[in-house]
């Protein structure tokens, strides 16, 4: 029974480890790009095809070293992806706190154009639901495929 909670917790763990990882290097991604002028159709686009990438990488990654590795010790794991998550955190909020208003302060017009823009897209909130479906069901056939084999 203890084996089953600590596969239990390691899989959220590492969920909101991956996640989080992917998270902040997408809103990295979408500062830099509104840095460099890149034509905001594209911005969006490009933010969800590397959150989605960097998504299932992550989870194909994981799962390969769970398949892989015969000693693992799962609740020593889940630790290690808490710190993660934590440590990505705390990243997130200083990257918020220093340079979003470096961004602000010096890029603007850039970034509420960017975001006027993206308030009345239709195709950026259908293109983030694809999104997140594309990412759900990624997931759900890395595990059944590893699960299979």
């Amino acid at each position: 029974m203890k084996k089953e909670f600590s596969l239990i917790g390691l899989g959220i763990a590492s969920w909101l480890g991956i996640i989080s990882i992917a998270y902040t290097i997408r809103i990295i991604l979408v500062d830099f790009f509104i840095i460099t002028n890149i034509k905001f159709p594209y911005i969006h686009l490009s933010y969800e095809l590397f959150y989605n990438f960097i998504f299932l990488i992550g989870f194909y990654l994981f799962l390969n070293i769970l398949k892989t590795r015969k000693d693992l010790n799962y609740i020593l794991l889940a630790r290690n992806w808490i710190i993660v998550f934590i440590v990505i955190q705390i990243i997130q909020f200083f990257y918020t706190y220093y340079i979003f208003d470096f961004i602000i302060e010096n890029y603007h017009d850039n970034w509420n154009s960017f975001y006027d823009y993206e308030a009345g897209q239709f195709v950026k909130n259908l293109a983030s639901t694809i999104g997140e479906t594309l990412r759900y069901l990624g997931v759900g056939l890395l595990i059944y495929r590893f699960i299979k084999d």
